[in-house]
Protein backbone atom coordinates (compact mmCIF):
# COMPACT_ATOMS: atom_id res chain seq x y z
CA UNK A 1 0.00 0.00 0.00
CA UNK A 2 2.74 2.28 1.06
CA UNK A 3 4.44 1.86 -2.83
CA UNK A 4 1.19 2.60 -4.60
CA UNK A 5 1.53 5.72 -2.83
CA UNK A 6 4.60 6.69 -3.21
CA UNK A 7 4.01 5.60 -6.89
CA UNK A 8 1.10 8.20 -6.76
CA UNK A 9 2.71 11.35 -5.02
CA UNK A 10 5.68 10.66 -7.94
CA UNK A 11 3.33 10.95 -10.51
CA UNK A 12 1.46 13.79 -9.23
CA UNK A 13 5.00 15.55 -8.99
CA UNK A 14 6.02 14.43 -12.38
CA UNK A 15 2.92 16.16 -13.82
CA UNK A 16 3.35 19.09 -12.24
CA UNK A 17 6.28 19.86 -13.40
CA UNK A 18 5.18 19.18 -17.24
CA UNK A 19 2.61 21.55 -16.53
CA UNK A 20 5.23 23.97 -14.84
CA UNK A 21 7.68 23.72 -17.82
CA UNK A 22 5.29 24.00 -20.27
CA UNK A 23 4.35 27.41 -18.71
CA UNK A 24 7.85 28.85 -18.69
CA UNK A 25 8.72 27.47 -22.10
CA UNK A 26 7.89 29.45 -25.01
CA UNK A 27 7.77 27.52 -28.03
CA UNK A 28 8.26 29.66 -31.38
CA UNK A 29 6.05 30.21 -34.48
CA UNK A 30 6.75 28.08 -37.11
CA UNK A 31 6.35 30.97 -39.29
CA UNK A 32 8.61 33.21 -37.18
CA UNK A 33 11.14 30.72 -37.03
CA UNK A 34 11.43 30.10 -41.21
CA UNK A 35 11.58 34.17 -41.12
CA UNK A 36 14.73 34.31 -38.85
CA UNK A 37 16.08 31.69 -41.30
CA UNK A 38 15.24 33.94 -44.32
CA UNK A 39 16.69 36.42 -42.65
CA UNK A 40 19.86 35.02 -42.01
CA UNK A 41 20.17 33.26 -45.35
CA UNK A 42 19.71 36.97 -46.84
CA UNK A 43 22.39 38.38 -44.44
CA UNK A 44 24.87 35.37 -45.49
CA UNK A 45 23.83 36.69 -48.95
CA UNK A 46 24.61 40.18 -48.57
CA UNK A 47 28.09 38.84 -46.35
CA UNK A 48 29.08 36.91 -49.71
CA UNK A 49 28.65 39.42 -52.51
CA UNK A 50 31.49 40.72 -54.17
CA UNK A 51 32.37 43.40 -56.42
CA UNK A 52 31.86 42.32 -60.05
CA UNK A 53 34.75 43.84 -61.45
CA UNK A 54 36.95 41.47 -59.27
CA UNK A 55 35.19 38.61 -60.26
CA UNK A 56 36.11 39.55 -63.83
CA UNK A 57 38.09 37.11 -66.51
CA UNK A 58 39.31 37.10 -69.71
CA UNK A 59 36.51 38.96 -72.05
CA UNK A 60 34.65 37.57 -74.58
CA UNK A 61 36.28 38.58 -78.10
CA UNK A 62 35.11 39.17 -81.74
CA UNK A 63 38.33 40.85 -84.26
CA UNK A 64 38.19 40.58 -87.56
CA UNK A 65 38.89 42.79 -90.52
CA UNK A 66 37.15 42.69 -94.33
CA UNK A 67 40.21 42.61 -96.45
CA UNK A 68 40.60 43.02 -100.52
CA UNK A 69 42.61 40.53 -101.56
CA UNK A 70 45.48 42.68 -101.54
CA UNK A 71 45.09 43.28 -98.00
CA UNK A 72 43.36 46.61 -97.76
CA UNK A 73 40.83 47.02 -94.97
CA UNK A 74 37.23 47.96 -96.13
CA UNK A 75 35.80 47.21 -92.74
CA UNK A 76 36.26 46.18 -88.90
CA UNK A 77 34.38 44.59 -86.50
CA UNK A 78 35.37 44.46 -82.81
CA UNK A 79 33.63 42.69 -79.29
CA UNK A 80 34.44 43.01 -75.95
CA UNK A 81 32.49 41.68 -73.26
CA UNK A 82 32.74 40.53 -70.02
CA UNK A 83 32.60 37.04 -68.81
CA UNK A 84 32.81 36.28 -65.04
CA UNK A 85 33.96 33.75 -62.46
CA UNK A 86 31.37 31.34 -61.76
CA UNK A 87 32.85 29.26 -59.51
CA UNK A 88 33.27 31.50 -56.29
CA UNK A 89 31.36 33.91 -54.42
CA UNK A 90 27.32 34.35 -55.92
CA UNK A 91 28.35 31.74 -58.75
CA UNK A 92 24.50 31.17 -59.57
CA UNK A 93 24.46 34.66 -60.17
CA UNK A 94 27.62 35.12 -62.14
CA UNK A 95 26.20 31.55 -64.20
CA UNK A 96 23.38 33.45 -64.87
CA UNK A 97 25.12 36.74 -65.99
CA UNK A 98 27.60 35.00 -67.92
CA UNK A 99 24.89 33.06 -70.12
CA UNK A 100 23.31 36.35 -71.05
CA UNK A 101 26.50 37.36 -72.94
CA UNK A 102 27.55 34.04 -74.93
CA UNK A 103 24.05 34.56 -76.14
CA UNK A 104 24.83 37.80 -77.08
CA UNK A 105 27.88 37.14 -78.60
CA UNK A 106 26.91 34.78 -80.90
CA UNK A 107 24.49 36.97 -81.98
CA UNK A 108 26.94 39.70 -82.38
CA UNK A 109 28.73 37.16 -84.82
CA UNK A 110 25.77 37.47 -87.41
CA UNK A 111 25.75 40.59 -86.52
CA UNK A 112 29.20 41.08 -87.89
CA UNK A 113 28.33 39.20 -90.70
CA UNK A 114 25.54 41.03 -91.98
CA UNK A 115 28.00 44.12 -91.35
CA UNK A 116 30.18 42.56 -94.18
CA UNK A 117 27.78 41.93 -95.95
CA UNK A 118 26.47 45.92 -96.58
CA UNK A 119 30.00 46.97 -96.82
CA UNK A 120 29.97 43.92 -99.90
CA UNK A 121 27.24 45.58 -101.14
CA UNK A 122 28.27 48.95 -101.16
CA UNK A 123 31.41 48.74 -102.95
CA UNK A 124 29.69 45.98 -105.54
CA UNK A 125 30.78 42.23 -106.70
CA UNK A 126 34.14 43.62 -107.44
CA UNK A 127 35.01 44.51 -103.69
CA UNK A 128 37.99 42.47 -103.41
CA UNK A 129 39.75 44.04 -106.31
CA UNK A 130 39.09 47.42 -104.64
CA UNK A 131 42.49 49.13 -104.28
CA UNK A 132 41.65 52.74 -102.97
CA UNK A 133 38.95 53.66 -100.60
CA UNK A 134 37.65 57.12 -100.37
CA UNK A 135 37.47 58.66 -96.38
CA UNK A 136 38.00 55.76 -93.90
CA UNK A 137 37.04 51.95 -93.65
CA UNK A 138 34.07 52.13 -91.51
CA UNK A 139 34.37 50.26 -88.30
CA UNK A 140 31.83 48.78 -85.62
CA UNK A 141 33.53 48.53 -81.93
CA UNK A 142 31.38 47.27 -79.34
CA UNK A 143 33.24 47.99 -75.51
CA UNK A 144 31.94 47.56 -71.88
CA UNK A 145 32.31 49.25 -68.26
CA UNK A 146 31.59 47.83 -64.98
CA UNK A 147 29.17 50.31 -62.92
CA UNK A 148 29.09 50.94 -59.65
CA UNK A 149 25.45 50.61 -58.42
CA UNK A 150 24.28 50.06 -54.55
CA UNK A 151 24.90 46.48 -54.16
CA UNK A 152 21.56 44.76 -54.75
CA UNK A 153 22.19 45.72 -58.72
CA UNK A 154 24.76 44.33 -61.17
CA UNK A 155 25.10 47.05 -64.11
CA UNK A 156 27.33 46.83 -66.75
CA UNK A 157 27.09 49.27 -69.27
CA UNK A 158 27.91 48.11 -72.99
CA UNK A 159 29.11 51.10 -75.54
CA UNK A 160 28.49 50.35 -79.74
CA UNK A 161 30.69 52.95 -81.78
CA UNK A 162 29.89 53.04 -85.00
CA UNK A 163 32.31 55.10 -87.37
CA UNK A 164 31.26 55.85 -90.94
CA UNK A 165 33.56 56.39 -93.92
CA UNK A 166 33.65 60.23 -93.76
CA UNK A 167 35.06 59.66 -90.12
CA UNK A 168 31.82 60.61 -88.09
CA UNK A 169 31.48 58.68 -85.62
CA UNK A 170 27.98 57.11 -83.50
CA UNK A 171 27.30 56.45 -79.91
CA UNK A 172 25.15 53.79 -79.02
CA UNK A 173 24.42 52.96 -75.14
CA UNK A 174 23.15 49.38 -74.68
CA UNK A 175 23.17 49.02 -70.65
CA UNK A 176 21.99 46.15 -68.07
CA UNK A 177 21.17 46.31 -64.97
CA UNK A 178 21.03 42.50 -62.97
CA UNK A 179 19.50 41.37 -59.59
CA UNK A 180 22.73 40.71 -57.54
CA UNK A 181 21.47 38.34 -55.24
CA UNK A 182 20.16 35.95 -58.67
CA UNK A 183 21.75 37.36 -61.62
CA UNK A 184 18.13 38.05 -63.43
CA UNK A 185 18.32 40.86 -65.52
CA UNK A 186 16.04 44.06 -64.61
CA UNK A 187 13.51 46.10 -66.26
CA UNK A 188 12.21 49.61 -65.25
CA UNK A 189 8.72 48.33 -64.58
CA UNK A 190 10.64 45.71 -62.24
CA UNK A 191 12.58 48.38 -59.91
CA UNK A 192 9.15 50.64 -59.92
CA UNK A 193 6.80 48.12 -59.76
CA UNK A 194 3.31 49.71 -59.10
CA UNK A 195 5.05 53.01 -59.15
CA UNK A 196 6.44 52.89 -62.51
CA UNK A 197 4.34 54.91 -63.76
CA UNK A 198 4.57 57.95 -60.76
CA UNK A 199 8.76 57.27 -62.18
CA UNK A 200 7.94 57.70 -65.78
CA UNK A 201 6.28 60.98 -64.81
CA UNK A 202 8.86 61.96 -62.82
CA UNK A 203 11.60 61.24 -65.81
CA UNK A 204 9.67 63.35 -68.04
CA UNK A 205 10.02 66.29 -66.07
CA UNK A 206 13.83 65.72 -65.15
CA UNK A 207 14.28 64.91 -68.81
CA UNK A 208 13.46 68.23 -69.92
CA UNK A 209 14.77 69.89 -67.05
CA UNK A 210 18.31 68.11 -67.85
CA UNK A 211 18.44 69.40 -71.40
CA UNK A 212 17.34 73.06 -70.66
CA UNK A 213 20.14 73.46 -68.11
CA UNK A 214 22.62 71.95 -70.50
CA UNK A 215 21.46 73.96 -73.42
CA UNK A 216 20.67 70.81 -75.00
CA UNK A 217 18.26 71.28 -78.22
CA UNK A 218 15.42 68.79 -77.65
CA UNK A 219 12.58 69.81 -79.46
CA UNK A 220 11.50 66.09 -80.27
CA UNK A 221 11.27 65.22 -76.50
CA UNK A 222 7.77 65.86 -75.74
CA UNK A 223 6.96 63.84 -78.60
CA UNK A 224 9.21 60.80 -77.79
CA UNK A 225 7.28 57.85 -75.69
CA UNK A 226 8.97 57.54 -72.20
CA UNK A 227 9.80 53.90 -73.34
CA UNK A 228 12.16 55.51 -75.48
CA UNK A 229 14.43 55.83 -72.13
CA UNK A 230 13.07 53.58 -69.48
CA UNK A 231 13.67 50.50 -72.00
CA UNK A 232 17.00 51.49 -71.63
CA UNK A 233 18.93 52.90 -68.35
CA UNK A 234 21.58 51.85 -66.00
CA UNK A 235 22.37 52.69 -62.46
CA UNK A 236 25.35 54.14 -60.45
CA UNK A 237 26.08 54.81 -57.08
CA UNK A 238 24.34 57.90 -56.79
CA UNK A 239 22.08 58.10 -60.52
CA UNK A 240 19.61 56.59 -62.49
CA UNK A 241 21.05 57.07 -66.20
CA UNK A 242 19.39 56.98 -69.43
CA UNK A 243 20.62 57.39 -72.68
CA UNK A 244 19.49 59.06 -76.11
CA UNK A 245 20.51 58.00 -79.25
CA UNK A 246 21.83 60.49 -82.17
CA UNK A 247 19.21 62.77 -83.58
CA UNK A 248 17.24 61.74 -81.25
CA UNK A 249 16.64 64.67 -78.72
CA UNK A 250 16.81 67.08 -81.76
CA UNK A 251 17.03 66.58 -85.99
CA UNK A 252 20.14 69.18 -85.87
CA UNK A 253 22.15 67.30 -83.16
CA UNK A 254 23.99 63.95 -84.27
CA UNK A 255 25.32 63.17 -80.73
CA UNK A 256 23.54 60.53 -77.98
CA UNK A 257 23.94 61.67 -74.35
CA UNK A 258 24.21 59.81 -71.28
CA UNK A 259 21.03 61.42 -69.11
CA UNK A 260 22.41 61.16 -65.16
CA UNK A 261 19.71 61.66 -63.24
CA UNK A 262 19.93 61.80 -59.02
CA UNK A 263 18.86 58.46 -57.77
CA UNK A 264 17.53 60.09 -54.63
CA UNK A 265 15.31 61.57 -56.67
CA UNK A 266 13.29 58.36 -57.31
CA UNK A 267 13.74 56.27 -53.69
CA UNK A 268 10.23 57.27 -52.95
CA UNK A 269 8.83 54.70 -55.71
CA UNK A 270 11.57 51.98 -56.11
CA UNK A 271 10.40 49.12 -54.55
CA UNK A 272 12.71 46.29 -52.19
Amino acid sequence: MKTRKLIAVALAAFSLMLLTSCTLVKFENPGDQQKKQDDAAKLEQVAQRVDPADMLLDDRLIARQLNTSSGLVLASYSVRLPRFDQDGAQSATFERINSVYALELAALQEDCESFFMSVKRDYGDEWESVSTIEGSAGSAVWSYEIMKPPPQYICVEKLYTYTDSSGRQYKYYYPDVFLAETGWRLTFDDLFGSNSTQAENLLGTLLDEWCAELGIKHEKLPSLPLRTFTDNFAIDGSNLIFYSEPFELSTDDPSGYEIKLPLSGFEEYLIG
